[in-house]
C-alpha cells in the first residue's frame, strides 16, 4: 500500500486539524520505499522502536508521540536525538504520527475501558460530520465506590504496577474526570469546579495534588504510559477497520511494539 493512500486514511480517522497548535501530528520521515507492507505500532519512538522495526521489516512506524516534536536547529553526533533521526533515515523507516488529534478521538475509550457511564467531554467538546464526539477528557459517573475499591479497578483494567494517589481510602467515588496522558496541569481547575469526586490522570504534580486535596477531592496519578498504552490497540483496530472497509484488507501488517515501555520504575526501601 502507498504511504499517501495509507496516510490519507489515517488523516481520514484523526483529521490534523484536530490537533493543538503547539503539536506536530503527521508524516514526521517519509519512507524510503513508498509501498508499505508493514508498519509498527508504538508510543514513542526511541532506538530502541526504530532497531524493533528494522527486525520486524516494517518500512513505516506509525507513533502517538511525535519523534519531531519541537525545532530541530541541528543534527548533532551524540544526540540521542539526532541519532535516531539519522538512524530512520539510513534505514530508509519512514515515521507518522497521530497526537493531539488521536487523543480527542480517543477520549471516550479510557471510560469504556473501565467500565464508566460518559456525561460528557471536558475540554474542547467538538462532534465531527461522521458523528464521533470529540474532546480532551471525561466527565464520567460510577457506580458508588470506594477510593480503595476505585483503584483496585483502574489498577486492574490498565494492567499498571502501581497507583500514585490522594485521597481517603473510604471516600465514595460517584463521578471521576479522567484525561490520558500528561493531564496533571488541568488537575486543579477540575478540583475546583466541584463537579467530580475524583481525576484519573497522569504526570500529577506536588502542587496541583496539594490544591485538588484542599478541595477534597481525590487525585488518581496512573502514570501517561499506563493512561496511554491502551491507545495502541485502539488505533490497531481502528486501521484495520479502515483498511477493510476501503478494499485494503491485507495490504499491509500491522504490528504492537514489543519496545514501547514505561521508563519509569518504582523503588520500594528494604
Amino acid at each position: 500500500m502507498l504511504a499517501e493512500e495509507l496516510f490519507k486514511l489515517i488523516e481520514a480517522l484523526y483529521p490534523l486539524s484536530l490537533q493543538e497548535n503547539y503539536d506536530n501530528s503527521g508524516p514526521q520521515v517519509i519512507p524510503e520505499n513508498s509501498d508499505i507492507r508493514t508498519a509498527l505500532l508504538t508510543l514513542d519512538v526511541t532506538m530502541d522502536t526504530v532497531l524493533e522495526a528494522e527486525r520486524t521489516g516494517a518500512s513505516l512506524i506509525l507513533s502517538h508521540h511525535p519523534v519531531i516534536f519541537r525545532g530541530i536547529k541541528s543534527i548533532l553526533p551524540g544526540d540521542p536525538l539526532s541519532s535516531v533521526i539519522m538512524k530512520l533515515i539510513k534505514s530508509g523507516i519512514g515515521v507518522y504520527s497521530a497526537h493531539t488529534n488521536l487523543d480527542r478521538v480517543f477520549c471516550r475509550k479510557l471510560e469504556s475501558v473501565l467500565g464508566l457511564k460518559h456525561i460528557r467531554v471536558l475540554f474542547g467538546g467538538e462532534t465531527l460530520e461522521d458523528g464521533r464526539v470529540t474532546g480532551f477528557g471525561t466527565l464520567s459517573e460510577t457506580e458508588p465506590v470506594s477510593l480503595r475499591g476505585f483503584l483496585e479497578n483502574i489498577a486492574g483494567k490498565l494492567e499498571a504496577e502501581h497507583l500514585a494517589y490522594c485521597g481517603d481510602d473510604d471516600r465514595v467515588i460517584k463521578r471521576a474526570a479522567l484525561l490520558n496522558g500528561s493531564g496533571g496541569k488541568a488537575v486543579a481547575g477540575i478540583a475546583a469546579s466541584g463537579e467530580v469526586d475524583c481525576i484519573v490522570t497522569g504526570d500529577v504534580g506536588y502542587h496541583a495534588a496539594m490544591e485538588a486535596a484542599a478541595h477534597g477531592v481525590a487525585v488518581i496519578d496512573a502514570g501517561h504510559y499506563h493512561t496511554e498504552k491502551l491507545m495502541l490497540r485502539f488505533l490497531m483496530d481502528e486501521l484495520h477497520e479502515c483498511l477493510t472497509k476501503n478494499g485494503h484488507d491485507g495490504e499491509i501488517r500491522l504490528i504492537m511494539s514489543t519496545q514501547s515501555k514505561n521508563p519509569f520504575k518504582v523503588y520500594f526501601r528494604q
